[in-house]
């Protein structure tokens, strides 16, 4: 199987999708991948905002209440199919955030704003 080029994550899940008396059997699996490390020693990844005031309704892939921005970046970047975020600025005391597969065509909501994940370059010298 091959991953997208920005595939980012920690760990891989292996699901069955046919259920019934055939049980998964599995009897090597190699997955190999790189560091999330560039050579200037920097976290080579990072949100950034893509769309102020706006949500992605679609591609969800996960949504929680009453995190934080640096923890639902953190989940979202365990989760390989996660490459952008919703973030919802509080509303009466709940603070929102939906992981998204893709971030294409935010529509207009003044309560959110949509990250994407960006490369970050090194520093030239």
């Amino acid at each position: 199987m091959d991953c997208a080029v920005n595939t980012i994550g920690r760990y891989v899940r292996i699901v069955q999708y046919c259920f019934g008396d055939n049980p998964l059997t599995l009897c090597e699996v190699e997955v190999r991948g790189a560091p999330l490390h560039n050579t200037c020693g920097d976290s080579s990844v990072v949100f950034s905002r893509h769309t102020a005031m706006a949500r992605q309704p679609h591609y969800i892939i996960a949504s929680y209440e009453n995190i934080g921005k640096f923890e639902c970046a953190s989940r979202c970047l365990r989760k390989a199919s996660c490459n952008a975020l919703n973030f919802g600025l509080p509303s009466m005391g709940v603070v929102r955030c939906e992981m998204l597969a893709v971030a294409h065509d935010p529509v207009s909501d003044a309560s959110w704003n949509v990250y994407t994940i960006k490369r970050v370059q090194c520093p030239s010298d």
